[in-house]
């Protein structure tokens, strides 16, 4: 088994990247850094003997089975809604791959992967829901489920009925003309003398009705057993507790707590405020005026300070400008690394020569050695270099030891 550990540098629209591939005995494996402005979801690409498609994660790292290490397009493309797009990529062919070349070979497999997690988010929302107190059926009716207090058609805690019952049975309907003829016999009592009939004869049909529901309510709980009486009392003392304890303490919803939160940390920074005031305020009265010519040299200082810092590419860009308009482009290593410039400088008192370049926007500074291949790199550049060769038919000929350095920070990026 050959081990192989290569370098691609990515560039894009959406930022700069670098991908590490090492291949050994235990497989094929990338390691993936990237530096993107976009969000939403991202997933890396890669292609050689095989195609592979993976869903970013924290790590960056990825498991690549026996791929190929060489002849590799690697990419990181974004997806929203049904847009795909590609935000950075990078090779180590001779050829760039088309965009939508690209696209076509991993669109089914970032779309399978876009629907897996749209499943997943409305499973999480449903489970939300669940949690949250939002259920489709509560075995116990609670009052406040119903606007205008109204009783169900079916009492199905009657030990007379079942879920499969519509109708009411023989024996409900037969107790509840037993209540009915109860109340209409019962003694010579003022509610029930003869006047005391003519006068409901002229209730409202309001009454007639409440009147009917507690007469149908009677016969129920003359039929439910002494469990289901048991269960209405246990319910309607939970009620009652519930409805206590409500009222003698309320929760804060969240909008409540973000005000509360809101305004506890604008009190906060108006006291840092005004104690970094008076801080400043004691200070500048226990210290005495400094001389005239130490307040100009303080000036100067304080425009030193105030200068705005450049990155490293910025700092060296006027020397590098200047190799670049002395020295002679090399066409040939433009053509192995896409979205490059290289200029050759030639090293004194010998015919020997190397290269410097920049790859991107610059995101890198690039610099060439020529050389023949060999299986160790020079000793000086052991640990910051990979091996380039000039053709894919001849990987061990001629080609060049590259090394790269961040465009932003100076740092070497280890091979």
């Amino acid at each position: 088994m050959k081990f192989v550990k290569k370098l691609y540098i990515m560039t894009g629209r959406e930022g700069k990247g670098a991908v590490t591939v090492e291949s050994n005995a235990f497989g094929t494996h990338a390691e993936v850094k990237v530096d993107m402005r976009s969000g939403g979801r991202k997933y890396f690409v890669f292609i050689s003997d095989v195609t592979k498609v993976f869903p970013m994660n924290a790590t960056g790292k990825y498991d690549l089975g026996n791929a190929r290490a060489d002849g590799v397009h690697v990419a990181v493309v974004t997806a929203g809604g049904k847009e795909r797009e590609v935000a950075m990529y990078g090779t180590d062919t001779g050829g760039r791959m088309w965009q939508s070349n690209l696209l076509d070979l991993v669109r089914g497999k970032i779309n399978d992967f876009e629907k897996a997690a749209s499943a997943q988010t409305s499973a999480k929302e449903n489970t939300f829901r669940t949690e949250s107190g939002e259920k489709p059926l509560s075995i116990f009716p609670v009052a406040e489920m119903y606007d205008d207090g109204a009783i169900a058609k079916v009492n199905y805690y009657s030990n007379i009925y079942s879920s499969r019952v519509a109708e009411p049975t023989e024996e409900l309907l037969k107790a509840h003309l037993d209540v009915k003829q109860a109340f209409e016999t019962s003694g010579q009592s003022a509610e029930n003398r003869p006047e005391r009939k003519i006068e409901k004869e002229k209730d409202s049909a309001e009454e007639i009705a409440d009147d009917y529901h507690l007469r149908t309510e009677a016969a129920a709980a003359a039929t439910v057993s002494d469990y289901a009486k048991y269960i209405y009392s246990f319910r309607d003392e939970m009620l009652k507790k519930n409805r206590e304890t409500a009222s003698k303490s309320h929760e804060p919803s969240f909008a409540e707590m973000s005000e509360f939160a809101a305004a506890e940390a604008e009190k906060e920074a108006i006291e840092e405020k005004a104690a970094a005031l008076s801080v400043e305020k004691e200070a500048e009265e226990s210290v005495p005026l400094a001389p005239k010519a130490d307040l100009a040299k303080s000036e100067r200082t304080l425009g030193d300070m105030t200068k705005v810092k450049l990155n490293f590419y910025e700092r060296v860009k006027s020397g590098i400008d200047k190799l670049f308009e002395d020295g002679e482009r090399d066409a040939e290593l433009e053509s192995l690394l896409p979205s490059s410039r290289f200029v050759r400088i030639g090293v004194e008192h010998s015919d020997k020569y190397y290269c410097v370049g920049l790859i991107g926007k610059p995101d890198y500074i690039c610099y060439a050695v020529p050389a023949n291949y060999t299986p160790d790199p020079p000793e000086e550049l052991d640990g910051y270099c990979q091996w380039l060769p000039k053709t894919e038919t001849n990987p061990r000929g001629e080609g060049y030891w590259l090394i790269y350095q961040d465009a932003v920070t100076g740092d070497s990026i280890s091979g």
